[in-house]
């Protein structure tokens, strides 16, 4: 929870956060990182490739950027997303305003 914390707080001004191959020392809990990331406005650039994320994280993960008008970069490659997951990332494209880069 503690990387939870970090992002819902704007006190930690990060711009760009990597957390690629993130599956073997300490896998990413997307349900709080996406809590956190809810609430983050500093947070432009998202790296969360090779993390073996599934469809079911991914779209919790795009529930939780939803109005959000900072992130510009979202690497989501090299994941375990499939069809349902990316269907649901292309119906909310829109609902992200920022995102340039996919």
């Amino acid at each position: 929870y503690a990387l939870a914390d970090v992002v819902s707080h704007d006190s930690t001004p990060l711009s760009i956060l990597d957390l690629r191959e993130q599956t073997d020392e300490v896998p990413l809990d997307i349900t709080p990182f996406s809590n956190g990331m809810r609430e983050n406005a500093t947070i432009e650039t998202l790296k969360l490739s090779n993390n073996q994320l599934k469809d079911d994280q991914v779209i919790r993960l795009v529930t939780s950027l939803q109005g959000n008008d900072v992130i510009q970069e979202l690497d989501l490659q090299y994941n375990l997303i499939t069809e349902i997951g990316l269907n649901y990332l292309t119906e909310h494209l829109d609902s992200m305003k920022s995102l340039a880069v996919l």
